[in-house]
């Protein structure tokens, strides 16, 4: 079997975190985004909301990733939301009935 690579310059992010789709989406330098759901940003910059039925308002924060969904409500700093991986193994140990 033979294998072929080609070179190519173009822009690419596996876009593996909060972080990183936050980056993707233009948020920072005190722009948020607000990706799914309703919200009331107020004073609020360089956020990420993401929210399902539930009204999120965000007063006076920056830099935070705010995921609610209909099991449960994530709310970390942008810089940390790798670190979601640890809180993802925890409740599979402690909370089987959420994943």
């Amino acid at each position: 079997h033979r294998v072929w690579t080609l070179p190519l310059d173009f822009h690419w992010n596996d876009v593996g975190t909060w972080d990183s789709l936050a980056r993707e989406l233009g948020v920072g330098a005190g722009e948020s985004r607000i990706v799914a759901g309703r919200a009331i940003l107020d004073d609020a910059g360089g956020n990420l909301v993401w929210g399902d039925d539930r009204l999120v308002v965000l007063l006076g924060v920056e830099d935070l990733a705010v995921i609610d969904t209909p099991d449960a409500l994530l709310v970390t700093r942008l810089d940390r939301s790798a670190e979601v991986k640890r809180v993802v193994a925890r409740l599979a140990r402690e909370r089987r009935d959420l994943t």
